[in-house]
């Protein structure tokens, strides 16, 4: 069984056992072998929208001996049905294009299918098209992984009930008595009060006050 970094095994620890997966951009296909040997999914379909790497993933699980496991050449989840997996991962990317690839899928929205989402950057970004687009966020935490620190979505493809304001978006259901998800919340404060230093002194107005509102909300809700 492969040695999985912890961001790849936080995202495996959202997949209860039994369920059919797709991993999104599969690259070395690591997740999927590593969900098959250890008898969590009884199928995964890694996808990639390049040759390259789904010729790596696909020789990284014959030399595994991994069985189970299907390859798709595909743009996002352009080519995939609904009914081919319980659970979608999409991680390793930006935020933006997360959210880009749940908006060009004509089936996602209402579909009722379950989003492991791991972005890499924008987070308030996803978080903000998946509670305006017809998404539930279910649950999210972060994960330590050497000097970095990520947060995994897990979303829901049905309309959320619940009404959410701005301050929803740059935390979503982090909890700040969780020592990596302080530690991400405190990383995020940094990003987004730089961001709105920068932009002080400039014209754009509009987007200064957004970074700044954003380090309000999370510096009260942490604490600094």
């Amino acid at each position: 069984m492969p040695s999985l970094s912890d961001r790849l095994l936080k995202i495996a620890s959202f997949i209860n056992k039994g369920e059919r997966v797709a991993d999104i951009g599969t690259d070395h296909a690591y997740l999927p072998i590593y969900l098959r040997q250890s008898g969590i999914s009884p199928s995964v379909l890694a996808c990639d929208i390049k040759s390259g790497p789904l010729s790596v993933a696909k020789k990284n699980v014959t030399l595994s001996g991994t069985d189970g496991v299907a390859f798709r050449l595909c743009d996002g989840l352009s080519g995939l049905s609904p009914d081919e997996a319980d659970v979608f991962v999409i991680a390793g990317m930006g935020g933006e294009l997360i959210a880009n690839i749940l908006a060009r899928c004509e089936w996602a929205k209402g579909s009722g299918k379950r989003f492991i989402l791991q972005p890499m950057n924008s987070p308030e970004y996803l978080r903000e098209f998946l509670c305006k687009n017809g998404y539930t966020i279910a649950d999210e935490c972060a994960v330590r992984d050497a000097d970095r620190v990520y947060t995994v979505i897990s979303v829901l493809a049905k309309q959320d009930t619940a009404a959410h304001d701005e301050r929803y978006f740059f935390v979503g259901r982090l909890d700040c008595a969780r020592e990596d998800d302080l530690l991400f919340l405190k990383k995020q404060y940094l990003r987004l009060s730089s961001c709105a230093d920068d932009l002080e002194k400039t014209e754009n107005r509009e987007q200064y006050l957004y970074y700044k509102r954003a380090a309000d909300y999370i510096s009260k809700y942490i604490g600094v």
